[in-house]
């Protein structure tokens, strides 16, 4: 520092030149300069070591230059860009080149510039340099009205060259045997990488658009996205909450991966020069960055499990707690390397993002969860396997959803079912669903009818105004009254709501059947009444019957509803006040009316219904009573491949620690070998 005469500047933070804070430009030259007088060089090499400085800021670099170079006896090779007065009669001897690199000088320059200035007056037009010319405007002047190749011979002939040659063949002759180079570092990687490691925590803590907003912004992301799925984790949907919440995380800890390439890439220039000096080795450098960056890991793993964990409510056992902890410490820092990997191992910032975002955009699509691994097409399938985000999705989830059960609330799905059970049946499509009071009513006397004889059997449109109408939710009346009073009679004044319908499927079936039910085939000839069943009689001929209730002419063409209804006995049209003995009539009545419309094949359709519906009969009753059931959280990993079915024992998911947690070990290790390899081979000259 006072050879650089820098002990003005010992306290304060260099800071970035760009944004106008720390040290001067000048002080920054002497700075660089006087890192490099750490290692104690034999050479110093500077490169325009003044250039972008003002006058005053220029000569006190060059003093600080001589003034070392003086002290520790060194040989200082400088290039020099348009040098005042002052900063050319600083150096001994001067080499100057034109265009294609020729010599056109090289030696001393002599007291007041006499020597150097001795060999271009012969060269120029006037012969004497004018007074008060600065010599290296003067020679350069020269040099600009001369060929290159002129230039060059005029110094192989002159006297200086060939001075110069003795007085090199002279030293060579006077020098000692040169020591033998000892390539080690004198530095104990140890203490270098102690060093370093201190240098990237205070580079760190003072950079807090790296530090500070790659924290606050994942805390502010883990707190916002807590909140969204927040609830009850002990149901079906907090299931699929837990998941969604875990996606969403594992998109927060890209915010550390892409924060972590700005300050890589401006650092790779500071890492270049001191390596190349010899200042410390690109193994320490690279391990000193892997130790600086665990507290930060740590601190944001901490903070972000904090403001997320106990939010959304996820499971607070000592094992998962623990799981989720170390999980997301070994993501925070393998995902934050990744983008120093490809810091290191691209040309610029814009290259960087470009293919961290890339990677991140096809690892989010591919990691199992929009696209399930059976859903992957064939050629992608590899591209799940070796997916980092795959892997800590899988365990995250696994850590929460296995072990665990939720509860599948069936209330809402099965409202019918809530106050009785039993079945539903469909004869034909577009019935639809009946109610459990009416299925109750109309199957007792389905099953009682034993199978019916109609040979065609179409009831959609009686079943559907059946429903509609509501004839058989009447639990204070009989099935037998129910039907009659929906098909056939409901009184005097008052028409049956499902008339028309009844009456058209009468239409189609053996009327022979229906005269049966109403005990008139003594009285009625079936071969006078129906030729077309078999007798010969003329179809226009007419019979006059004599029932209890009236007379009524039956034709061929005239078989319908009315035709029955007219002949219906006393004690369905004329019921005792209080049912009494009547109401098995009248249900046997029903019983045989149902035989004649229901379809042949309806006791087979029954049976097949019972069969399929007696193992869940069980089931059903207990879904009604507990309204739902819980579903193991391995059923739902099993759907996205995260677990599998043993005999004997379920669905299992056993991968979380020796699959997900190793594989993330694993992605970890080669990424930091990675690192290592890039900052020791990978040389970028440009930005």
């Amino acid at each position: 520092l006072t050879l650089m005469n820098l002990n003005d500047w010992k306290n304060v933070i260099i800071g970035r030149e760009v944004d106008g804070e720390g040290l001067p430009k000048h002080a920054r030259k002497r700075l660089t300069i006087a890192i490099q007088l750490v290692i104690e060089p034999k050479i110093l090499f500077l490169d325009e070591p003044t250039t972008g400085l003002s006058q005053t800021a220029a000569r006190l670099v060059i003093d600080s230059m001589t003034t070392a170079t003086r002290a520790l006896g060194l040989i200082t090779v400088a290039t020099i860009h348009q040098p005042s007065q002052y900063i050319w009669n600083a150096f001994d001897d001067v080499l100057l080149l034109v265009r294609g690199g020729r010599v056109a000088y090289m030696g001393e320059s002599g007291m007041k510039s006499s020597t150097i200035l001795g060999h271009f007056q012969p060269l120029s037009k006037s012969g004497i340099a004018p007074d008060g010319w600065n010599p290296s405007d003067y020679c350069l002047t020269v040099l600009n009205n001369m060929d290159p190749k002129d230039a060059e011979d005029s110094f192989e002939k002159s006297d200086l060259k060939q001075s110069l040659l003795r007085h090199i063949g002279e030293q060579k002759e006077n020098a000692r045997q040169p020591p033998a180079v000892d390539l080690k570092r004198v530095n104990n990687i140890f203490v270098e990488i102690g060093l370093l490691t201190v240098r990237h925590l205070v580079v760190q803590w003072r950079n807090p658009s790296y530090c500070f907003m790659r924290i606050m912004s994942s805390i502010a992301m883990s707190f916002y996205i807590a909140i969204l799925f927040a609830g009850d984790k002990t149901v079906l949907s907090g299931a699929v909450f837990t998941i969604g919440a875990i996606f969403f995380l594992v998109f927060v800890l890209v915010i550390p991966m892409q924060a972590a390439v700005v300050p890589l890439i401006e650092d790779r220039a500071v890492l270049y020069r001191e390596t190349v000096s010899g200042t410390y080795g690109r193994l320490s450098y690279g391990i000193g960055q892997l130790l600086a960056d665990q507290p930060f890991h740590l601190l944001n793993t901490f903070l972000m499990w904090v403001f997320f964990y106990f939010l959304v409510d996820f499971r607070q056992t000592g094992e998962e707690m623990g799981y989720f902890l170390l999980m997301l410490y070994l993501s925070n820092w393998v995902i934050q390397s990744l983008g120093q990997l490809f810091a290191l191992a691209t040309p610029n910032e814009e290259s960087a993002n470009g293919l961290g975002g890339l990677s991140v955009i096809l690892s989010v699509i591919l990691m199992g969860f929009l696209i399930t691994v059976d859903s992957m097409p064939d050629g992608w399938v590899w591209a799940y396997w070796v997916n980092l985000f795959h892997y800590i999705l899988q365990g995250l989830v696994t850590n929460e959803l296995g072990d665990n059960q939720y509860f599948v609330n069936v209330t809402g799905l099965l409202p019918d079912l809530s106050d009785n059970s039993s079945s539903v049946l469909a004869f034909g499509e577009g019935v639809s669903q009946m109610s459990v009071q009416q299925v109750a009513g109309f199957t007792s006397l389905v099953a009682g009818a034993g199978g019916g004889l109609n040979p065609i059997g179409n009831l959609t449109g009686l079943l559907n105004c059946t429903l509609t109408e509501g004839c058989f939710a009447d639990e204070n009346k009989s099935p037998g009254r129910a039907f009659v009073e929906c098909y056939l009679f409901s009184g005097f004044f008052k028409t049956p709501p499902c008339e028309s319908e009844f009456s058209a499927v009468l239409t189609n079936v053996n009327f022979d059947l229906v005269l049966e039910c109403l005990d008139l085939n003594e009285i009625i000839p079936k071969p006078d009444l129906f030729p077309d069943l078999g007798g010969a009689s003329d179809s226009n001929k007419t019979e006059t019957l004599s029932p209890s209730n009236g007379v009524l002419n039956i034709t061929p063409q005239n078989r319908s509803l009315q035709s029955v209804t007219d002949l219906l006995p006393d004690f369905i049209t004329n019921p005792n006040e209080d049912g009494g003995g009547d109401e098995g009539r009248v249900f046997d009545f029903a019983l045989c009316m149902m035989k004649a419309v229901l379809p042949a094949d309806t006791v087979d359709i029954l049976q097949s219904i019972g069969e399929a519906l007696a193992p869940l009969i069980p089931v059903v009753v207990e879904l009604v009573d507990q309204g739902g059931f819980y579903l193991p959280g391995e059923v739902i990993l099993f759907f996205f491949g995260w677990a599998k079915f043993e005999p004997g024992e379920g669905f299992v998911s056993p991968w979380k620690w020796w699959y997900c947690m190793s594989a993330v070990a694993i992605f970890l290790g080669s990424i930091e070998i990675f690192k290592l390899i890039a900052i020791r081979f990978i040389v970028w000259t440009k930005r």
